[in-house]
């Protein structure tokens, strides 16, 4: 059966793409079937005829020989996208969402992330408490506009248990995964400057707040640079691991 379903995709073959496109959702479809694809009709040629069908009636062919695109077409990636709204169960769910994919990736015999790091990778803030407190109080306060911490400071004791229970988790997991990432000035640079704002703005309940961050960050990039020296991963507890890890 499976043979008959890959000579029935291969005697379809692409004739014409048009260029507008659009994403498609059907309520026929599970979220992960979301897929960034033409709006118009595709030409479609089967022997020496020609076939036109529509997007989801190709999609509905796909699911009927229960195939992917990926199958399909090689140059095609899916991905799904967990939004983050202005309240804690959001980002809470968004912390979720992010364990789920990266305990995925794990499952695979095979496996290696490219990290393109504008920001300090996430997996990496997590093994330091007082940095992981600021940046989840910063992105919630200042990016998300959460609205119970508009009128609220950072303090060294606001944190939330169980987002850093998902958050050391995700570390966890993350530091037994084959991964390459590319850093530029801007990388910790932006942290930096997250600090200076706050610090400038009177953001922290107490001066020290801000030196205790600082020296979060310190020992982050120790950290790091003690794991390009081995070509190695640290898992969050400080053990080595023989998880090869590179930084461009």
């Amino acid at each position: 059966m499976k043979c008959d379903k890959i000579h029935a995709l291969k005697i379809f073959k692409i004739q014409q793409i048009r260029p507008k496109a659009s994403i498609l959702t059907s309520p026929q479809l599970s979220p992960c079937a979301m897929v960034h694809l033409p709006t118009m009709p595709l030409a479609w040629q089967e022997g020496e005829g020609a076939l036109t069908i529509s997007i989801l009636r190709f999609l509905s062919f796909l699911r009927t020989l229960s195939v992917t695109l990926n199958n399909m077409i090689s140059n095609i990636l899916l991905f799904k996208y967990q939004p983050v709204g202005s309240n804690l169960e959001t980002f809470r769910g968004f912390l979720q969402y992010l364990l789920n994919q990266i305990k995925g990736i794990s499952q695979f015999a095979e496996k290696h992330v490219f990290y393109a790091a504008e920001d300090i990778p996430v997996f990496h803030l997590f093994a330091f408490k007082k940095l992981s407190d600021f940046k989840f109080f910063y992105w919630r306060k200042t990016i998300l506009n959460h609205p119970e911490l508009q009128n609220l400071k950072f303090k060294g004791d606001c944190h939330d248990e169980g987002l850093l229970d998902l958050a050391e988790k995700s570390s966890l997991t993350y530091s037994e995964i084959e991964s390459t990432e590319v850093w530029t000035e801007e990388t910790i640079a932006s942290t930096l400057k997250q600090i200076k704002f706050y610090h400038e703005a009177g953001l922290f309940e107490k001066r020290e707040d801000a030196f205790e961050i600082i020296e979060d960050l310190r020992n982050l990039i120790l950290k790091l640079q003690k794991q390009c020296d081995l070509g190695l991963k640290i898992r969050p507890g400080g053990s080595v691991s023989s998880t090869p890890f590179v930084v461009m």
